[in-house]
């Protein structure tokens, strides 16, 4: 017998577009079910939850037209560590999308109902390392030992 924990890692959450698939059987984004796979259809959603490097993680009810700045803003913004070109959305059928940047301007995914907005943490900055100025300097020192032996 399987137990409940080892059916869950068993599990595999595919993300579809259920109406475009039942408007066009047998085309290419159709898929087979096997014996015991479940079609599990969520409940309509009508909020938009921010999370993340976000001021304060908020959950809210979504509103036809708004921006996804708007919906940081509801979370109070962006938090001191966020990775803002980073941030992407993820949608109730289980697709996800990022935000994009083009010549410095970040342009970001639509809002749907049941959407999770995700901002990430920005990777620390390690900033100057003596100990590779060191390795440099010395690679350096050879390279210019090696040149003015050969060309001596």
């Amino acid at each position: 017998m399987v137990s409940s924990e080892e059916l869950e890692s068993q599990t595999t959450e595919v993300a579809l577009e259920l109406k475009r698939i039942l408007e066009n059987p047998d085309s290419e984004e159709d898929i087979t079910l096997k014996d015991e796979d479940e079609l599990v259809v969520p409940r309509f959603i009508n909020t938009v939850s921010v999370g993340g490097e976000v001021l304060k993680p908020v959950t809210i009810q979504y509103q036809s037209g708004r921006s996804f700045g708007s919906y940081i803003s509801a979370a109070g913004g962006y938090s001191r560590n966020a990775y803002r070109s980073r941030a992407f959305i993820s949608y109730a059928n289980g697709r996800a999308a990022r935000t994009k940047s083009f010549f410095g301007f970040s342009v970001h995914p639509r809002v749907k109902p049941g959407s999770t907005i995700f901002v990430p943490l920005e990777p620390a900055n390690k900033g100057f390392d003596p100990s590779k100025l060191g390795v440099l300097i010395s690679a350096l020192t050879s390279l210019s030992t090696i040149f003015v032996l050969l060309f001596k």
